[in-house]
């Protein structure tokens, strides 16, 4: 199965829709971190869960969202029709990221997989420039990425150069030589490949690093139309686990799309990406 987001596509934002669903972990402990502690307390005592993440395309009012999962359907290859335990919009929820509603509970598994994600109540969306809401009730997903599969790219944005915090603690973009951010959003939750078990829960994997910028190209157009691919100098947005990355440029240059090379990032499953690439939507 390809993804939809493995060949570079535009999101059209004028309808709302469910961009992707991933199947990435199969009854694994909730990690023991801050994160870990917050989904327990919202998922009640510490147990073993599946977890699928599913991104929106545009940011969901938090208020509407139900924490115990009733407003979302997830349906298995043999019919079976599941709740998820709970609903959250965790770890992905810096400003401007709430696009990724992370279900956690029994979701299937390898041999009766989830097969589609439905809305079955009023989620809404935060208020558009113009102060209108839209509400996913009756919104389906595409077919879910399965446990085997890698993460792959499913949308990129510009973001405010007015967003960099003006801190020396290396989680951002440097703020005296990035001329330009550019938002990645992943189906699922991505680090460097874990090769020592012993750090084992998932999402345990390093930041990405300079290795892995230099496997991420993205293509910046000139005021004569003449395009050109770079690599990021970093990556903000660090050491939060979720499926988000902040590409650091030093170019003004119009980003037009990125593309990442295939094993260069791993999900929290330890799994690799193929080759994906996704056009930056404005």
């Amino acid at each position: 199965m390809t993804s939809a987001a493995q060949s570079a596509q535009t999101i059209d934002s004028s309808t709302p829709q469910i961009l992707s669903a991933y199947f990435g972990i199969d009854e694994v402990p909730v990690p023991r971190s801050m994160q870990g502690i917050l989904l327990g307390l919202v998922c009640g005592e510490r147990f073993k869960l599946d977890g699928m993440p599913m991104v929106i395309n545009h940011e969901i009012d938090q208020r509407t969202l139900h924490p115990l999962g009733k407003d979302l359907q997830v349906v298995t290859q043999s019919g079976k029709t599941l709740r998820p335990r709970c609903s959250v919009l965790l770890p992905a929820n810096d400003e401007d990221e709430d696009r990724t509603i992370l279900m956690l509970g029994e979701l299937g598994d390898k041999d009766d997989p989830p097969i589609e994600v439905r809305v079955v109540g009023s989620i809404l969306t935060e208020p558009t420039s113009h102060g209108e809401q839209y509400d996913l009730n009756g919104l389906v997903s595409p077919l879910p990425i399965t446990l085997e599969e890698g993460p792959s790219l499913v949308l990129a944005e510009p973001v405010p150069l007015a967003s960099i915090e003006a801190s020396n603690d290396g989680r951002d973009c440097p703020i005296d030589s990035t001329q330009q951010i550019i938002r990645l959003i992943w189906d699922g939750g991505i680090t460097q490949f874990n090769n020592n078990p012993a750090n084992w829960p998932p999402g345990a994997g390093e930041e990405l690093a300079e290795n892995e910028y230099k496997r991420i190209w993205v293509t910046v157009e000139n005021t004569a139309g003449e395009q050109r691919e770079i690599n990021p100098f970093y990556i903000g947005d660090r050491d939060d686990g979720d499926n988000n990355n902040e590409l650091c440029l030093n170019t003004e240059d119009t980003a037009i799309s990125v593309r990442v090379e295939a094993n260069t990032v791993t999900d929290p499953d330890n799994d690799f990406n193929a080759e994906t690439s996704v056009v930056v939507s404005y």
